[in-house]
């Protein structure tokens, strides 16, 4: 046995040569990008199965060859040696097969736990793509926590404030929105949800598509259809027909002001244009708009004089500190 030495010569050794030759050209790499993202985790994974499996077939002939010159030279029956070669071969196949199926197992685990990024809205409204190819709008100071990788079973994100989602269709493979207080799950559609923790305030509004909110506490559950929208009230889900579709036009950088109260109008100026509100009145304006937009585009000195019209206030707005002030 001290005569046979285990290396990586002849045809393994020439295996190994030309992948780790294409690994440095760049062709594999060129060749799998060009892919879609499922399709790479497929073809990845066939083609690493093959290199082993072969590479593996190979070591086992060369075992074989081994022991069966080894029995050779000890003089062995026939019979034995046939034996011997027939359990070695079954033993090692049946090893290979296990490495190669834990190796599968593995990555499968290791998908599930893959690492988690936190995105924030920190500069204005943020649009994010996942790679899925589905599109996240965030509004100011929103943020939304998703892995590296989705897995197989589902494709799970977290939101913290306002966003609006387009989901890829995957029929297989449902897209759940958690949330402090409920989790949608989707499978392909366009819808906004609002999950601000801090004022115990979630809605989810459903442009198009179908929808499932369920609460994450009660387990109750609500199915909406296009042109929906659920609120959580007093630990309820409440289901009701969508009224103004222009309040999710902030995707497109337009505030719609329609119905707010003085106060909503501000949390959204505040966020959109990153200044402050002092108000220095015993009460708060009183405001009462049928229609209005405002285009963030055009500044807040613009949304102010806007604002004036349909209410009774005057302003000091203070370019360096950024604060305006309401008297």
């Amino acid at each position: 046995m001290s005569g046979y030495v285990l290396t990586a010569a002849g045809p393994i050794g020439d295996i190994i040569e030309e992948v780790e030759a294409k690994v440095q050209t760049g062709t594999i790499q060129k060749f799998l990008s060009t892919l879609p993202e499922k399709a790479l985790n497929l073809g990845l994974r066939i083609f690493l199965a093959a290199i082993f499996f072969l590479i593996g077939a190979r070591l086992i002939k060369l075992l074989r060859k081994i022991i069966r010159r080894s029995m050779e030279r000890a003089n062995a029956e026939l019979g034995v040696i046939q034996f011997v070669d027939s359990f070695v071969k079954a033993t090692l196949y049946a090893v290979l097969v296990m490495g190669l199926a834990s190796g599968y197992l593995l990555t499968e685990y290791n998908l599930s736990r893959a690492p988690e990024v936190t995105f924030v809205s920190t500069n204005g409204q943020s649009t994010l793509h996942l790679m899925d190819g589905t599109r996240v709008w965030l509004t100011p100071g929103s943020s939304v926590s998703y892995p590296t990788r989705f897995g197989r079973k589902h494709r799970t994100v977290s939101l913290k404030g306002e966003a609006m989602f387009e989901v890829a269709p995957d029929a297989q493979c449902p897209f759940l929105v958690k949330t402090f207080a409920c989790t949608a799950r989707v499978l392909g559609t366009r819808f906004d949800i609002v999950a601000d923790e801090e004022n115990n305030e979630f809605s989810a509004a459903l442009l198009n598509g179908r929808l499932q909110v369920t609460h994450n506490e009660t387990r109750g559950s609500v199915v909406m259809n296009p042109l929906e929208i659920v609120r959580l009230d007093n630990g309820l889900l409440v289901k009701d027909k969508l009224e103004d579709v222009d309040n999710y036009l902030w995707t497109e950088g337009i505030i719609n002001l329609r119905g707010l109260k003085f106060e909503e109008i501000v949390r959204k100026l505040e966020a959109n244009f990153h200044v402050r509100f002092v108000v220095e009145r015993d009460r708060m304006p009183s405001v009462n708009f049928g229609w209005g937009k405002v285009a963030v585009s055009s500044g807040i000195e613009h949304a102010l004089e806007v604002l004036r019209y349909g209410s009774d206030f005057e302003y000091d707005y203070d370019r360096n500190a950024g604060v305006v002030t309401i008297r």
